[in-house]
C-alpha cells in the first residue's frame, strides 16, 4: 500500500512538472501562427497529462527555427 501511494505521488509530481514545462516552452517559444500558439495553450489545460504528451510531440513542427550566423540570429519559418 505504501509503494502504490508513493508511485501515485511519483507520478503526478513528473506530472505537474511537465504541465509547467509546458506552459513556459509555449509562453517562450515564436510559432509561426498565433492561433497555433492559443490551441496548445487550450490544448494543456483542458487536457493536462495528454494535451502535454501531444505538446511535446508536435510543437517543433509549428515553430519558427532559429539560425545564428555571425550576423545574428535569423528566424526561419
Amino acid at each position: 500500500m505504501i509503494m502504490r501511494n508513493f508511485l501515485v505521488i511519483i507520478f503526478l509530481l513528473l506530472a505537474i512538472i511537465l504541465w509547467c514545462w509546458a506552459f513556459i516552452d509555449i509562453q517562450k517559444s515564436l510559432y509561426k501562427n498565433k492561433l497555433q500558439k492559443l490551441l496548445f495553450f487550450i490544448l494543456i489545460i483542458v487536457f493536462p497529462v495528454i494535451g502535454t504528451i501531444i505538446y511535446f510531440q508536435f510543437s517543433r513542427k509549428f515553430k519558427m527555427s532559429k539560425k545564428v550566423s555571425s550576423k545574428g540570429i535569423k528566424l526561419i519559418k
